[in-house]
C-alpha cells in the first residue's frame, strides 16, 4: 500500500486533521497534504518515526513493507533506528548517521 493511502486512510479512521498531524510531526499542514496526495512520496527518516507514532501504525507500513515478512526483532530494530535519528543525544544520532553511511542511505530525501 502506498504511503499516501496509508496516511489518508489512517487519518480518516482516527478522525484527525492534517493540521493535527502536522503539529505533532513538526511539519507544515501543506507538507502533510502533499504526503497524503502523493505529491511527496519519500519521507525523511525522522518523519517516518513521528508519523507512525501519530497514526499508530508500524513504521514498516509507512515504508510500504509487508509487515508479515519482517520479524518482530527487525521491527524493533527499525523503530529504534528511526527514533535514534531524532535522539537528543549527539552520540546516538552519530551512530544512526554511521548506519546511514554504511547502508548508503540518502540523507537528503524529501520531506
Amino acid at each position: 500500500m502506498e504511503i499516501s493511502k496509508v496516511i489518508k486512510d489512517r487519518r480518516s479512521e482516527l478522525g484527525i486533521t492534517l493540521k493535527e498531524i502536522a503539529d505533532k510531526v513538526g511539519v507544515s499542514e501543506a507538507t502533510v497534504q502533499r504526503w497524503e496526495s502523493g505529491n511527496i512520496s519519500t519521507l525523511r527518516h525522522n518523519r517516518i518515526a513521528k508519523l507512525a507514532e501519530v497514526l499508530d501504525v508500524h513504521p514498516a507500513k509507512l515504508m510500504g513493507w509487508n509487515e508479515s515478512v519482517i520479524s518482530p526483532a527487525e521491527q524493533r530494530m527499525l523503530t529504534t533506528y528511526l527514533l535514534a535519528k531524532e535522539s537528543d543525544k549527539a552520540e546516538v544520532r552519530a551512530l544512526a548517521s554511521a548506519i546511514d553511511r554504511i547502508l548508503g542511505l540518502n540523507e537528503h530525501a524529501n520531506e
